[in-house]
Protein backbone atom coordinates (compact mmCIF):
# COMPACT_ATOMS: atom_id res chain seq x y z
CA UNK A 1 0.00 0.00 0.00
CA UNK A 2 1.23 3.50 -0.74
CA UNK A 3 1.49 6.44 1.68
CA UNK A 4 -1.66 8.12 0.34
CA UNK A 5 -3.71 5.03 1.12
CA UNK A 6 -2.31 4.95 4.68
CA UNK A 7 -3.25 8.61 5.14
CA UNK A 8 -6.87 7.67 4.42
CA UNK A 9 -6.60 4.83 6.95
CA UNK A 10 -5.35 7.24 9.65
CA UNK A 11 -8.71 9.01 9.81
CA UNK A 12 -10.55 5.71 9.94
CA UNK A 13 -8.28 4.51 12.76
CA UNK A 14 -8.97 7.62 14.84
CA UNK A 15 -12.70 7.11 14.29
CA UNK A 16 -12.37 3.47 15.43
CA UNK A 17 -13.54 2.11 12.09
CA UNK A 18 -10.57 -0.19 11.35
CA UNK A 19 -10.31 -3.86 12.25
CA UNK A 20 -7.33 -5.71 13.72
CA UNK A 21 -5.16 -6.73 10.73
CA UNK A 22 -5.39 -3.30 9.08
CA UNK A 23 -4.51 -1.56 12.38
CA UNK A 24 -1.44 -3.79 12.81
CA UNK A 25 -0.31 -3.04 9.24
CA UNK A 26 -0.89 0.70 9.80
CA UNK A 27 1.25 0.69 12.96
CA UNK A 28 4.05 -1.11 11.11
CA UNK A 29 3.90 1.55 8.38
CA UNK A 30 3.94 4.30 11.03
CA UNK A 31 7.23 2.92 12.44
CA UNK A 32 8.94 3.50 9.09
CA UNK A 33 7.35 6.83 8.04
CA UNK A 34 8.02 10.00 10.08
CA UNK A 35 5.73 12.03 7.78
CA UNK A 36 2.85 9.69 8.47
CA UNK A 37 3.53 9.82 12.24
CA UNK A 38 3.50 13.63 12.15
CA UNK A 39 0.25 13.63 10.19
CA UNK A 40 -1.24 11.19 12.70
CA UNK A 41 -0.32 13.52 15.57
CA UNK A 42 -1.91 16.46 13.74
CA UNK A 43 -5.08 14.46 13.13
CA UNK A 44 -5.17 13.43 16.81
CA UNK A 45 -4.97 17.08 17.86
CA UNK A 46 -7.76 17.99 15.42
CA UNK A 47 -9.95 15.15 16.77
CA UNK A 48 -9.25 16.27 20.35
CA UNK A 49 -10.12 19.89 19.50
CA UNK A 50 -13.36 18.82 17.83
CA UNK A 51 -14.29 16.60 20.78
CA UNK A 52 -13.65 19.49 23.20
CA UNK A 53 -15.81 21.90 21.18
CA UNK A 54 -19.01 19.81 21.38
CA UNK A 55 -21.78 21.77 23.06
CA UNK A 56 -24.53 19.81 24.79
CA UNK A 57 -28.05 21.17 24.19
CA UNK A 58 -30.03 22.41 27.16
CA UNK A 59 -32.57 20.06 28.72
CA UNK A 60 -35.88 20.01 26.86
CA UNK A 61 -34.40 21.49 23.68
CA UNK A 62 -35.57 18.62 21.43
CA UNK A 63 -39.12 18.81 22.79
CA UNK A 64 -39.14 22.59 22.27
CA UNK A 65 -38.06 22.19 18.64
CA UNK A 66 -40.77 19.59 17.99
CA UNK A 67 -43.44 21.84 19.56
CA UNK A 68 -42.34 24.78 17.42
CA UNK A 69 -42.72 22.86 14.14
CA UNK A 70 -45.90 23.72 12.22
CA UNK A 71 -48.58 21.06 12.14
CA UNK A 72 -49.23 19.26 8.89
CA UNK A 73 -52.37 20.24 7.02
CA UNK A 74 -54.18 17.04 8.02
CA UNK A 75 -52.91 16.98 11.58
CA UNK A 76 -54.99 18.59 14.31
CA UNK A 77 -53.26 19.55 17.52
CA UNK A 78 -56.39 19.22 19.66
CA UNK A 79 -59.21 16.73 19.93
CA UNK A 80 -61.75 19.45 19.13
CA UNK A 81 -60.27 19.76 15.62
CA UNK A 82 -61.60 16.27 14.86
CA UNK A 83 -65.10 16.87 16.31
CA UNK A 84 -66.91 17.76 13.05
CA UNK A 85 -65.17 15.21 10.83
CA UNK A 86 -65.92 12.50 13.41
CA UNK A 87 -69.58 13.57 13.63
CA UNK A 88 -69.82 13.51 9.83
CA UNK A 89 -68.24 10.06 9.79
CA UNK A 90 -70.82 8.82 12.32
CA UNK A 91 -73.69 10.27 10.29
CA UNK A 92 -72.38 8.71 7.08
CA UNK A 93 -71.85 5.41 8.90
CA UNK A 94 -75.46 5.53 10.11
CA UNK A 95 -76.72 6.26 6.60
CA UNK A 96 -74.61 3.42 5.24
CA UNK A 97 -75.99 1.07 7.92
CA UNK A 98 -79.53 2.08 7.01
CA UNK A 99 -78.87 1.52 3.32
CA UNK A 100 -77.20 -1.82 3.93
CA UNK A 101 -80.13 -2.70 6.18
CA UNK A 102 -82.52 -1.94 3.34
CA UNK A 103 -80.50 -4.09 0.98
CA UNK A 104 -80.32 -6.89 3.53
CA UNK A 105 -84.07 -6.66 4.11
CA UNK A 106 -84.62 -7.25 0.39
CA UNK A 107 -82.35 -10.28 0.45
CA UNK A 108 -83.55 -11.71 3.77
CA UNK A 109 -86.77 -10.06 4.94
CA UNK A 110 -86.99 -11.94 8.27
CA UNK A 111 -84.74 -9.70 10.43
CA UNK A 112 -83.71 -6.44 8.70
CA UNK A 113 -82.07 -4.87 11.80
CA UNK A 114 -79.89 -7.86 12.48
CA UNK A 115 -79.19 -8.29 8.79
CA UNK A 116 -77.82 -4.74 8.60
CA UNK A 117 -75.50 -5.45 11.53
CA UNK A 118 -74.47 -8.76 9.97
CA UNK A 119 -73.83 -7.08 6.60
CA UNK A 120 -71.60 -4.42 8.20
CA UNK A 121 -69.77 -7.06 10.21
CA UNK A 122 -69.21 -9.12 7.08
CA UNK A 123 -68.04 -5.99 5.27
CA UNK A 124 -65.41 -5.24 7.93
CA UNK A 125 -64.29 -8.87 8.08
CA UNK A 126 -64.04 -9.00 4.29
CA UNK A 127 -62.05 -5.75 4.25
CA UNK A 128 -59.60 -7.15 6.80
CA UNK A 129 -59.18 -10.38 4.85
CA UNK A 130 -58.80 -8.52 1.56
CA UNK A 131 -56.08 -6.42 3.12
CA UNK A 132 -54.24 -9.62 3.91
CA UNK A 133 -54.78 -10.86 0.37
CA UNK A 134 -57.10 -13.72 1.33
CA UNK A 135 -60.61 -12.62 0.31
CA UNK A 136 -60.86 -12.22 -3.44
CA UNK A 137 -63.89 -14.47 -3.70
CA UNK A 138 -65.85 -12.82 -0.89
CA UNK A 139 -65.77 -9.47 -2.66
CA UNK A 140 -67.44 -11.06 -5.65
CA UNK A 141 -70.56 -11.87 -3.63
CA UNK A 142 -70.61 -8.43 -2.02
CA UNK A 143 -70.12 -6.79 -5.40
CA UNK A 144 -73.00 -8.78 -6.91
CA UNK A 145 -75.29 -7.86 -4.02
CA UNK A 146 -74.29 -4.19 -4.18
CA UNK A 147 -74.72 -4.12 -7.96
CA UNK A 148 -78.16 -5.69 -7.62
CA UNK A 149 -79.10 -3.15 -4.97
CA UNK A 150 -77.77 -0.17 -7.01
CA UNK A 151 -79.72 -1.05 -10.15
CA UNK A 152 -82.92 -1.81 -8.21
CA UNK A 153 -83.97 1.85 -8.13
CA UNK A 154 -82.73 5.34 -8.86
CA UNK A 155 -83.14 6.23 -5.18
CA UNK A 156 -80.57 3.58 -4.23
CA UNK A 157 -78.17 4.95 -6.83
CA UNK A 158 -78.71 8.50 -5.56
CA UNK A 159 -78.16 7.40 -1.96
CA UNK A 160 -74.89 5.64 -2.90
CA UNK A 161 -73.77 8.77 -4.78
CA UNK A 162 -74.51 10.92 -1.74
CA UNK A 163 -72.48 8.58 0.47
CA UNK A 164 -69.51 8.75 -1.91
CA UNK A 165 -69.84 12.55 -2.09
CA UNK A 166 -70.02 12.77 1.70
CA UNK A 167 -66.92 10.63 2.10
CA UNK A 168 -65.06 12.78 -0.42
CA UNK A 169 -66.08 15.93 1.46
CA UNK A 170 -64.91 14.36 4.70
CA UNK A 171 -61.55 13.55 3.14
CA UNK A 172 -61.17 17.09 1.77
CA UNK A 173 -62.12 18.52 5.17
CA UNK A 174 -59.48 16.42 6.90
CA UNK A 175 -56.76 17.29 4.39
CA UNK A 176 -57.51 21.00 4.08
CA UNK A 177 -55.50 23.24 6.45
CA UNK A 178 -57.61 25.19 8.91
CA UNK A 179 -57.38 28.97 9.28
CA UNK A 180 -55.81 28.49 12.71
CA UNK A 181 -52.99 26.28 11.37
CA UNK A 182 -52.36 28.69 8.47
CA UNK A 183 -52.04 31.59 10.90
CA UNK A 184 -49.51 29.70 13.05
CA UNK A 185 -47.15 29.07 10.13
CA UNK A 186 -44.80 32.05 9.70
CA UNK A 187 -44.44 33.23 6.11
CA UNK A 188 -40.93 34.05 4.94
CA UNK A 189 -40.34 37.02 2.71
CA UNK A 190 -37.57 36.82 0.16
Amino acid sequence: MNADRWREELDLELDGALDGPVVVALHEWLEHSPDLRRERQELQSVHAALAASVVAPRPGFAAEVVRSLPAAAWEGRTVSAWRWPFALLLVLGGVAAALFGGAAAELEPAAPGFAAFAALTKLFVSAALAGAGLAGATWTGLGCGLAHWLVASKLHLLAAGLIVLGLNLLLVRLLRPTARSRASVPHRSR
